[in-house]
């Protein structure tokens, strides 16, 4: 896309890899492959190295995906996302076609955690919801992050974290459509960066269940990505730094860890109904924006993927680089960023999973498709044809949200005030 100013670039992006890391809920593998950590156990990590890594996923031929009929939402796609106006406080309900169903005061909300929906949505009630999100509270002189329910039409503190002097909430990460999530935290000690898994079952005691805990000298972090019924996918992030996830992991409730991607890639994007992942080498790749996606193989996330696409950025720009990725049933959309990190430029890439190119943003020189923002990242999609970017309008000096079809065809798209923090189902996927 166009030039743009670096720190704005820099909350763009930001967000949109929030967002990436808590959208989605994968389907857990029947048995897992390795166990790496029991339990309860506290992993030491010195400077960032796990033990016992499977190898580099082997790449296979690309195969065309089971054909989906235009504008089908399959089970596990979302119909609806959330929006947060920072300027009033508010918390609004919309429908993949930009109605606004409904909405609810959030004062003091932090939007750099990503909500949880833990109720289906009735589109005829929209209100009769249990909602679960981020917000900060003053308490004895102290600044508490908290987790806070919306439920019954009754908002109530769920957890106190802690203070934000000493505890950090990393990530919060939901089953869809039910009442139950995993989170983790950050507590420093000495120089070492203490990284928790929770989960917990909302509205119920006791509160929390400690699943996983780390100790890392080179601030490598725990991020939890999503839940399903065996237990909880997460990866490792570093603290401060822009770097980006790296691996995938996934730990049932009785504590065994299986490793689905090296820690030697950073993760870019994964769909929740189907296991595709996106990814990059850590190591670069020369310049030449390389991406990979594969299809997990869930009862068995050590076996050779069954379908690969490894793409260069088919614009070849010099120093191009892919930082997120968001999946449909029939779609990959992805942003790659041309030059150094807070400067140069940004441009969205929409491909069909077997690697046929949709839609390609033109070079810097080209008009703009949303001229509106200066950058527009990929957050999620909400069912086969509504694709949802991240962007900030600078003429209204507010972030927005874009719903568009996969051409990226500006006519046919509906922009929306606010920052993304989760989608919701009409029905439990």
């Amino acid at each position: 896309m166009r030039r743009h100013m670096p720190f704005l670039r820099f909350g763009l992006l930001l967000g949109g890899l929030v967002a990436l890391l808590t959208a989605c809920q994968w389907p857990a593998p029947a048995t897992p492959a390795a166990t790496l950590a029991p339990q309860n156990a506290v992993a030491t990590m010195v400077a960032g190295t796990l033990t016992a890594q499977p190898p580099p996923p082997t790449a296979t031929p690309a195969v065309a995906p089971t054909a989906t009929p235009a504008g089908t939402s399959l089970p596990g796609s979302a119909q609806f996302l959330w929006a947060y106006r920072q300027d009033t406080g508010t918390l609004t309900l919309y429908s993949a076609t930009g109605e606004a169903l409904w909405s609810l005061p959030a004062p003091n909300l932090e939007t750099g955690i990503a909500m949880h929906t833990a109720s289906p949505v009735n589109p005829a009630q929209p209100a009769n919801l249990w909602l679960i999100y981020a917000a900060f509270q003053q308490e004895n002189k102290e600044t508490l992050v908290t987790l806070v329910s919306y439920h019954n039409g009754q908002t109530q503190t769920e957890l106190k974290i802690g203070s934000t002097l000493h505890t950090n909430l990393i990530g919060l990460a939901g089953m869809p459509a039910a009442p139950r999530i995993a989170y983790s935290t950050l507590t420093m000690v000495g120089y070492d960066y203490h990284s928790v898994l929770y989960v917990h079952s909302l509205g119920t005691a006791p509160p929390t269940h400690s699943l996983y805990e780390i100790t890392t000298s080179d601030g490598r972090i725990i991020r939890p990505l999503s839940l399903g019924p065996d237990g909880v996918w997460f990866t490792y992030d570093y603290y401060g730094a822009p770097m980006g996830p790296v691996g995938l992991y996934h730990i049932t409730y009785t504590g065994e860890v299986t490793q689905a991607l090296p820690d030697a890639y950073t993760l870019l994007g994964f769909d929740a109904a189907t296991g595709w992942v996106a990814y990059r080498a850590n190591a670069g790749d020369s310049g030449t924006g390389a991406i990979t996606w594969r299809l997990l193989e869930i009862g068995d996330l050590t076996a050779p993927s069954p379908q690969t696409v490894t793409l260069a950025d088919p614009v070849a720009l010099p120093e191009a680089m892919p930082t997120g990725a968001a999946f449909s049933e029939g779609y990959i959309a992805w942003s790659t960023h041309v030059g150094p990190f807070m400067d140069g430029d940004d441009y969205l890439r929409v491909y069909t999973l077997d690697g046929q190119a949709v839609s390609v943003e033109p070079p810097t020189a080209s008009p703009a498709i949303f001229p509106q923002t200066p950058a527009v990242y990929p957050v999620t999609w909400l069912n086969q044809q509504v694709l949802v970017l991240r962007g900030h309008d600078v003429n209204a000096n507010q972030d927005i949200l874009i719903l568009t079809p996969p051409d990226l065809n500006e006519d046919a798209s509906v922009t929306l005030p606010g920052i993304y923090l989760g989608r919701a189902w009409t029905n439990t996927p």
